[in-house]
């Protein structure tokens, strides 16, 4: 299904606009300008060289986090190691899907949460949080890691203020994908349209044992 996500990117890059509701546009900002001023394969390779590099990135701030929260030099080169030897994470690497971005961005998102509480920098949490709501444009999935970063971050004698900052990237970001969906099909479409509207072209038959499996547990 990578045509999914890099067609609709594409559409844009030639001028005629996004074109998916069910893909959000997460490859926008990092594809389509690169493609406009090049073309669509030097922009597939920047994707690639982008996420082997966020990958390598990812390794040292998933160590750091490690080492921060068990305040233990041995954690942090453990879960870099671990981390770095993974397949079950670098093998979406070389691909041009939206898992290698969309767990960089989810763990730069992490990292610069647990920066804040050791510095109290206001400016990470916008960034945490634009960074958590950029991977969430990529895998839906992660919508459910708002509240766990949220409350990661947030202290009371400043809840107003991590609040707010926390708010902004989100309600921004989905706000304006949003109003956008709606002003193209005039529903309420806040993250990606209905499986059945997006993958109607699927045979009655493979959509049921889909279903069979997941409800088997399987994947």
């Amino acid at each position: 299904d990578t045509s999914g996500y890099y067609n609709p990117s594409e559409s844009l890059a030639q001028g005629a606009g996004y074109t998916s509701v069910c893909r959000m546009p997460a490859f926008v900002p990092i594809y389509s300008w690169f493609s406009a001023l090049f073309n669509p394969y030097a922009a597939y390779q920047f994707v690639v060289v982008l996420q082997f590099l966020l990958g390598v990135c990812s390794v040292v701030w998933v160590a750091r986090i490690a080492g921060h929260l068990a305040q233990n030099k041995r954690a942090y080169y453990m879960a870099g190691i671990i981390y770095a030897s993974s397949l079950l994470t670098a093998v979406w690497d070389p691909m041009l899907l939206s898992d290698s971005l969309g767990n960089s961005f989810l763990i730069l998102a992490f990292y610069l949460a647990v920066r804040f509480k050791n510095e109290m920098n206001w400016k990470l949490v916008f960034w945490a949080s634009l960074f958590l709501t950029w991977s969430i444009f990529f895998r839906q999935i992660h919508v459910l890691f708002i509240p766990v970063l949220y409350f990661l971050m947030l202290k009371k004698e400043v809840f107003f203020i991590t609040t707010l900052l926390f708010a902004i990237p989100i309600l921004l970001a989905f706000g304006s994908w949003t109003a956008y969906n709606y002003s193209k099909t005039s529903r309420f479409i806040p993250i990606v349209d209905s499986f059945s509207s997006c993958y109607g072209y699927m045979p009655e038959q493979l959509v049921a044992i889909r279903d069979l499996v997941i409800a088997w547990g399987e994947d």
